[in-house]
């Protein structure tokens, strides 16, 4: 098996326990759900932006690498799949907290139903 493939797996495997982790501290450390709906809502926000700059600098890289009629237009692919890589981990990050606050309020209304 190609090792490359089993990092990639191990790195998304990693970020989903990790940001499980991170979303749980953060709706049991939340003072309502407004608060971590901001949190996220802001996260949501700085990926597009940073997505929409990575793609304009790649843009750039494209058209530079095109007039120079290098090798360069292979090294931008090979860093727009970097970049989408990591695009990819920390969209993988931020949609685990929907799963999480599932999770966590249908625990919580568990709990309450069998305190009353």
């Amino acid at each position: 098996m190609n090792s490359s493939v089993i990092f990639g797996v191990v790195l998304f495997i990693a970020a989903i326990f990790g940001s499980a982790l991170f979303w749980g501290r953060v709706f049991s450390r939340a003072t309502g759900r407004e608060d971590v709906a901001r949190k996220r809502r802001r996260l949501w926000q700085a990926h597009v932006w940073f997505g929409g700059l990575i793609a304009i600098l790649l843009a750039a890289l494209t058209a530079l690498a095109a007039v120079t009629r290098g090798d360069g237009l292979l090294m931008v692919f090979a860093l727009a799949i970097w970049c989408a890589a990591g695009f990819a981990l920390t969209v993988c990050f931020t949609l685990m907290s929907y799963p999480v606050e599932w999770l966590l309020s249908r625990a919580a209304r568990r709990a309450q139903r069998r305190d009353s």
